[in-house]
């Protein structure tokens, strides 16, 4: 176990529900547990890692109860990052806006948990958005003219930015990059972070 978790699982089980956040190692499993898009991901790291899920995590007092299927914190070069999951079966624009939500749920409730955890602050946020159907795409070019830019409080936008350019805004602070992965007509997938 890495020296930054040593002691951590004792401050797991005193401070939060059995099971809430656990330590994990070299791999981990987020599961989307919806029968309409049921699934999983197996996800591969290079050492340990702390592991939350959504339902076991919630924050009674957050304004959203929305929340990403899984999220895991590992200690790196660069100090402490936060991977965030969300699965989905068939992504669309309207799903997409709803994976954003989700994934500044699971944002928060990783903030509190790194404070009540007294583990450090996030220097990194990675978005994984795990889904069977792109349907985001095709619809873009299909109809070029929803890449088209306005003028907006940012300067020249387009709606769909943030699918085009993989980032979503957490906070106005905070800018996450996406990362797209395929799951298989079973719903499931891998992904190797240990590399």
């Amino acid at each position: 176990m890495k020296a930054a978790w040593e002691g951590k699982d004792k401050l797991c089980k005193l401070f939060l529900k059995e099971k809430t956040v656990q330590i994990v190692e070299s791999s981990l499993i987020v599961e989307e547990k919806d029968p309409g898009g049921a699934g999983s991901i197996k996800i591969q790291i290079s050492g340990d890692a702390l592991q939350f899920g959504p339902s076991e995590t919630a924050v009674k007092w957050l304004a959203s109860n929305e929340c990403a299927d899984g999220a895991f914190l590992e200690f790196s070069e660069n100090g402490l990052s936060l991977h965030i999951i969300e699965l989905k079966s068939k992504l669309d624009t309207k799903k997409w806006e709803k994976a954003k939500s989700q994934f500044r749920g699971m944002f928060l409730r990783a903030t509190a948990i790194c404070s009540v955890l007294g583990i450090g602050e996030l220097k990194n946020v990675t978005c994984y958005i795990a889904y069977c159907e792109d349907a985001i795409t095709p619809h873009l070019k299909s109809n070029p003219i929803l890449l088209k830019r306005t003028l907006g409080d940012g300067g020249l936008t387009s709606k769909y930015d943030d699918w085009t350019k993989r980032t979503v805004n957490i906070t106005d602070a905070v800018v996450a990059n996406v990362v797209d992965v395929v799951r298989d007509n079973a719903g499931n997938s891998t992904l190797d972070l240990a590399a």
